[in-house]
């Protein structure tokens, strides 16, 4: 290790009777803080985190009085939140791209005429290469990317289990590229 910090332990905790919500913010935000910024998040986001994490903790308040080891069960939740950063990272990323190629990417009194046409050119090229997939491959593919849904949450919604959600994920995404390259293709050749 090239720096010694102290373990994420918290400051002689609360008793399980005495953990409020405010208590329990205040003595783990730091641990809280120091973990997510090991994760090698943007400075600029680890507060936000943070903040999702006592998000979390807030919604499940209740549980705090009965926790044996809160350390434990904070860091699974700031481990998650920042599972979940990530993810969404990758997806807005794509997101993003979808959307500057689609009408939703400008205001309607921004577009020229030019802009216009692309745009409505690029959301029926969408149209087309999702029109083209399979059901079961459309369905994910619209769910997780597009949705932005949880895979978890899209296997419970498709009633399938969530392995299969995340192969059907790939494959649509895989398809959906070949498709989409296979579109280039007819345009330019005519």
């Amino acid at each position: 290790m090239l720096w010694a910090d102290p373990p994420l332990e918290a400051p002689a905790a609360a008793g399980p009777e005495e953990r409020t919500f405010p208590r329990f913010y205040a003595e783990y935000f730091e641990i809280v803080y120091r973990l997510i910024s090991r994760y090698g998040v943007r400075a600029s986001e680890i507060e936000d985190l943070a903040q999702r994490v006592f998000m979390v903790v807030h919604a499940r308040r209740a549980e705090l009085g009965v926790l044996e080891k809160p350390e434990a069960w904070l860091r699974s939740i700031t481990i998650r939140v920042v599972r979940h950063y990530y993810r969404w990272q990758r997806v807005r990323r794509a997101h993003a791209w979808l959307v500057r190629h689609s009408w939703a990417g400008r205001g309607i009194d921004e577009r020229t005429p030019e802009q216009a046409a692309l745009g409505d050119e690029s959301l029926e090229r969408l149209r087309t290469v999702l029109g083209q997939l399979s059901p079961k491959l459309r369905d994910t593919l619209v769910l997780v990317d597009l949705e932005e849904l949880l895979p978890r949450e899209a296997a419970d919604i498709l009633g399938v289990p969530l392995n299969t959600v995340r192969s059907r994920r790939a494959l649509a995404r895989a398809e959906f590229r070949r498709l989409w390259q296979e579109f280039d293709r007819r345009i330019r050749h005519g």
